[in-house]
């Protein structure tokens, strides 16, 4: 649910909140290639780069074909 929320915060140009949403979600031991992929987004938003590119790195080490546009798609699949 934190991951979705922080996906629509971005959306609506709340990428600090997004990362706080993200951010609870480490500390209560989350761990995913989309958590990681989507905390990058938000760095790189926030403009702290050398940050989201250890999150991507951490998002590719979980799933090498994270950054595949056909991964995004599987979501659909959870209807």
């Amino acid at each position: 649910a934190r991951l979705l929320l922080a996906r629509a915060l971005m959306a609506n140009d709340q990428a600090r909140a997004a990362l706080n949403e993200i951010r609870l979600a480490e500390r209560s031991g989350w761990r995913s290639a989309q958590l990681y992929a989507i905390k990058a987004q938000a760095l790189t938003i926030l403009g702290d780069t050398e940050a989201a590119e250890i999150a991507s790195e951490q998002a590719r080490a979980v799933n090498p074909k994270i950054d595949d546009p056909a991964t995004r798609l599987v979501w659909l699949a959870h209807g």
